[in-house]
This record gives structure tokens, C-alpha cells and sequence, in this order.
């Protein structure tokens, strides 16, 4: 009896580790997208270099994508939504591709979620766009440049150390490095 009772104890501890980790036993990453608006029929999935890595058409604003490159996994895409009417008209969404399912609705604002690197990209969006949302440069004649500079390095500097150990923060480095401040650059980790 005592083995029996050892031995569910350990299926249960292995199977609540399992569940609560955060990581997707799915072997793949699947993107469940809910389109922009009807004008947007198609949305190709880009990676940092710009190179296609894959394609989906709507039917009834929506569509699934799946990734199955999982050697790569997890590494950050760019999604954009273009309209066939418009080659100028297109929306573009940095994601993770990790495995699980992500999913996309940007029929109401920006909505991406699903896995943890997704909600970590989302928060970014986020939080920047709060931070756009602060300044308004065309009617407020105290906003200036300097100031714009500072909010944005020390933005990008709280962004890149709570993202230092994933892809997120590497692409945050990379692509938005330029914009800290000398006298922020130590701050960084």
C-alpha cells in the first residue's frame, strides 16, 4: 500500500510540474488570427532578417497557422496583415514563435496572447504605446525633443533588462540599443 501511495504521489508532483511550468509539450506553435478588418485578406509571417517564412489567407476574418520549426524555436517574427486592394495598407505585429498556441485578434485593438514570451511582446506593445499616448507633439509646445529622447531611452532601457533572457530582449537590444542614452547605457544588464 505504502508503494502504491509513493507512486501516486510521484505521477501527481510530475504531472503539476508539468502543467505549471509555463513551456507547451505541443510540438508546435499554433497561430489562431482573427483579421484587422475585411480589407485585410492575407498575413505572411516574416522573420527579423525580412525573409517570408510562411503565409495565411482569411476566410471569415480568420485563420490558423502553423509552425512546426521547432529546432528553431523560440525566435521573434513579424506578422503583417495586407490588403490586396492597397499594396501601401498593411499592419505589422511583432510575435514569438514558440511552441503553443498564440493567439491573435486585432479586430479591437492589439490582442496577442498564449504563451509567455506572447504576453511579454503584448506588455511591450502595451506599455509603448501608453507611453506614445503621453506626448502629444503636435498641440503641446513643452514637449521636446531632449525629453522625448530621455522618456524613450529610459523606456527602452526598463524594457530590455525585463527581457534580458529571452528573444524578446535580444531584438529589443538590437533594434532599439540606438535610442539609450550614453547616460543610461550603464544600466543596462
Amino acid at each position: 500500500m505504502k508503494t502504491i501511495n509513493f507512486i501516486v504521489t510521484l505521477l501527481l508532483v510530475a504531472a503539476f510540474t508539468a502543467c505549471g511550468s509555463g513551456a507547451s509539450n505541443k510540438p508546435e506553435c499554433t497561430v489562431t488570427i482573427v483579421s484587422p478588418g475585411e480589407e485585410y485578406a492575407q498575413a505572411v509571417l516574416y522573420d527579423v532578417d525580412n525573409r517570408v517564412l510562411d503565409s495565411v489567407v482569411f476566410s471569415n476574418n480568420e485563420a490558423v497557422m502553423v509552425r512546426r520549426d521547432t529546432a528553431e524555436m523560440p525566435y521573434l517574427g513579424f506578422l503583417r496583415f495586407y490588403n490586396p486592394a492597397d499594396s501601401l495598407d498593411f499592419i505589422e505585429l511583432p510575435m514569438a514563435v514558440e511552441r503553443g498556441d498564440v493567439n491573435i485578434d486585432l479586430s479591437h485593438g492589439i490582442g496577442l496572447s498564449g504563451t509567455p514570451l506572447n504576453e511579454r511582446v503584448h506588455g511591450f506593445l502595451i506599455a509603448r504605446a501608453r507611453l506614445n499616448s503621453q506626448f502629444d507633439i503636435e498641440n503641446d509646445t513643452t514637449v521636446t525633443v531632449e525629453g522625448l529622447r530621455k522618456a524613450f531611452s529610459q523606456f527602452y532601457v526598463e524594457q530590455i533588462n525585463a527581457n534580458r533572457d529571452n528573444v524578446l530582449g535580444d531584438f529589443l537590444r538590437e533594434s532599439y540599443g540606438i535610442h539609450v542614452l550614453p547616460a543610461d547605457r550603464p544600466k543596462l544588464k
